[in-house]
């Protein structure tokens, strides 16, 4: 799914336009880094809490260790109780992804 499906979903179950909903998932991940970037976790209700995993060499003196020297390794999401809630009763089938075997005879050769 990319955010064009995801926005006519969206778009389909809510009185916003097609083009509002875009809009606003396209400027989210600029929104979120900019709130990570300031030192803040950002918390999206029903989703889940983004925050940065940061690491730096091992001190032992933590005075010794200067900005410059931590260093960001990812962002984490930890999902909301409620979103893992929706998906506890999935269940999971393999499908064959359209093209999938054009791709594996190419790269069998």
């Amino acid at each position: 799914m990319n955010e064009q499906q995801i926005g006519d979903y969206l778009h389909e179950r809510s009185s916003l336009t097609a083009g509002d909903v875009l809009s606003t998932l396209e400027q989210l991940p600029a929104a979120i880094a900019h709130f990570l970037k300031d030192g803040r976790t950002v918390i999206i209700r029903g989703l889940g809490t983004f925050y940065p995993a940061i690491s730096s060499e091992g001190f032992e003196d933590p005075e010794k260790c200067k900005p410059n020297q931590v260093v960001l390794k990812r962002i984490c999401l930890r999902t909301d109780k409620k979103f893992l809630h929706k998906m506890a009763n999935t269940c999971f089938q393999q499908i064959s992804e359209p093209g999938a075997r054009e791709r594996k005879k190419k790269t069998d050769l």
